[in-house]
């Protein structure tokens, strides 16, 4: 066990710039972490790559919340986001989305990327729909990536 360490305020910076997300079948293996870090690429399945996702900029947020429970801890990972007024074709995705299972690598300002889920405990996605209640406000849906892991995230960093 080591001490904590003392980070450098300067480079401190809240907030994310943007995420990939692939259905967990699709991901063929996810390579272990060393002291936090994962430095080797995810593999996935023949013809497959993360897709890339989309949030209104300034909406996108992760949290993860460790919490002990009789059995051990957990970690409650969230990942919400809003998706301006959408196509016909966006709306069947994320139906489509609803019924399947996630592995989410989460980029943050400080261009470290977070893995959040893993191929036992991926996450899932739910969303919803609001008109707004006034005009100045967007249309849209607010969706959330969601799930309770046994296992902390992990830095995703493989050398290129």
């Amino acid at each position: 066990m080591k001490d904590f360490e003392v980070p450098e305020m300067a480079e401190i910076m809240g907030g994310n710039s943007g995420f990939e997300f692939s259905p967990v079948q699709l991901v063929a293996s996810i390579p272990l972490a060393t002291e936090g870090i994962i430095t080797t690429a995810i593999s996935m399945v023949a013809g497959y790559t993360m897709k890339l996702g989309y949030a209104t900029p300034g909406t996108l947020s992760y949290s993860e919340i460790a919490e002990g429970t009789r059995a051990g801890t957990i970690f409650k990972l969230s990942v919400k986001g809003f998706f301006p007024k959408a196509s016909a074709a966006m709306i069947s995705l994320f139906e489509e989305m609803c019924r399947q299972k996630f592995i989410l690598l989460v980029s943050e300002i400080s261009s470290e990327k977070m893995l959040l889920g893993n191929k036992n405990e991926p996450l899932s996605f739910i969303y919803s729909k609001s008109s707004k209640s006034a005009p100045g406000e967007k249309p849209g849906y607010d969706f959330e990536f969601w799930g309770i892991t046994t296992r902390a995230s992990v830095q995703y960093a493989p050398a290129l």
